[in-house]
């Protein structure tokens, strides 16, 4: 199951996720078609999740769609996990100052590198359980 695998992964070297990642929600569990929902039309809005890119020093990035430029900002650190407190990359929106997703809702994201080039997220919102009720996707690094 994604949640094992994730358990059992380890976080990415600290800065080696800068560049562009392609993202897939993964549909797993009851909620799939609730997270599925959020992600693609109200995350957006308008227009579909299709990834991550972060910083050149890794240390911040922003969400990618289909349509129009990255948004949804987020702060990026290797921090202690919310659900098993061993060492992820934890994706902060609210340190980035976004106000619904970050603030209000409270979403973080947290990554585990499962393969190279390949990471497993847990996305939860504080709002709604956080990562023990979590929407699992996937990046997958994007190659020139």
């Amino acid at each position: 199951d994604a949640v094992a695998l994730w358990r059992a992964s380890p976080a990415p070297t600290i800065g080696g996720w800068s560049g562009e990642w392609e993202g897939r929600l993964l549909p797993l569990g009851v909620l799939a078609p609730v997270s599925a929902l959020i992600t693609h039309n109200l995350f957006g809005p308008a227009s579909r999740w299709s990834g991550k890119a972060f910083s050149a020093d890794g240390g911040s990035g922003a969400n990618l769609f289909e349509r129009g430029p990255p948004r949804r900002a987020f702060r990026a650190s290797v921090a202690p996990s919310t659900l098993d407190g061993r060492p992820v990359l934890s994706l902060d929106y609210a340190a980035a100052g976004e106000p619904l997703w970050g603030t209000v809702l409270g979403m973080r994201d947290e990554l585990r590198e499962v393969a190279p080039g390949v990471l497993l997220g847990l996305g939860g919102m504080r709002a709604s359980g956080g990562v023990r009720n979590a929407a699992p996707f996937v990046l997958v690094r994007k190659t020139a």
